[in-house]
């Protein structure tokens, strides 16, 4: 792993990132995990903690209806002290298969205050939601409190045509 340090001198701020990886025979794998410039703290979903669902292959935590049978959280946790007091907004990467059969909900993020229980943020995530089978940023905006514990959670949503959901991480900003 290696972080990538550069001077942000482009109008506007746009960026691109490439990697070019050479696919010859018994090159080791390339894994990419892609974080947030600026994130103030980012997790990978594979190793938070999880009720259901299981690894993807790609250093992503899946759920899908041929190997979980009942709904669950694939992805919960941090239980972090580490976010200051404030609003911030928390962005859970997650992608679909099968996005445009209909429009039942797939699955809940949360953002819940652990020291009291209460639920800061909460959106339902809809099969519809998704344009693509790529990644989607869904963000939460929540206010912290000082020195509370913070988790963040994704529950998939079972039913015997539910889409594959993966989570990729959690990044706060």
């Amino acid at each position: 792993a290696f972080g990538l340090t550069f001077t942000n001198d482009a109008p506007g701020g746009a960026f691109e990132f490439r990697v070019f990886w050479n696919n010859i025979s018994n090159a080791p794998a390339l894994t990419l995990i892609d974080t947030d410039v600026d994130a103030a703290h980012s997790w990978t979903a594979a190793n938070l903690s999880h009720d259901l669902g299981q690894l993807d292959g790609m250093n992503a935590w899946c759920a899908d209806p041929a190997r979980n049978h009942a709904s669950g959280a694939i992805v919960y946790g941090v239980n972090t002290r580490q976010i200051s007091a404030g609003w911030h907004s928390v962005v859970f990467e997650l992608k679909m298969d099968n996005f445009n059969r209909d429009t039942s909900k797939v699955a809940t993020v949360s953002v819940v205050d652990t020291e009291t229980g209460k639920i800061c943020a909460a959106l339902d995530v809809a099969r519809n939601d998704f344009p693509t089978t790529l990644y989607q940023s869904i963000a939460l905006k929540f206010q912290a409190e000082a020195g509370h514990r913070y988790d963040f959670r994704t529950v998939w949503h079972y039913a015997p045509h539910a889409p594959r959901l993966t989570q990729r991480s959690v990044i706060v900003k």
